[in-house]
């Protein structure tokens, strides 16, 4: 199989993140799930879900994200 390069999808519909600039102006849309036929047949639709997985996956991002943002950790 073909290596693949892997990268976060970037929301483009409306989110409540469309409310945020007014906060900051650094809003990021990304979407951090692996999304299949089925699962994007089921976004806004009958019986909208992510698995379990993918669920645990974005949290696992999201977390990862913010602590390689902050920076490392400063002495007291």
């Amino acid at each position: 199989a073909p290596a693949a390069i892997v990268a976060p999808s970037l929301v483009i519909g409306g989110t409540d993140a469309r409310h945020y600039p007014v906060i900051t102006p650094n809003v990021y849309r990304f979407l951090p799930l692996v999304l299949h036929g089925d699962d994007i047949a089921r976004i806004h639709g009958v019986d909208e879900r992510v698995s379990v997985a993918n669920y645990g996956g974005a949290i696992r991002f999201t977390r990862r994200l913010i602590k390689l943002a902050a920076g490392p950790p400063t002495a007291p």
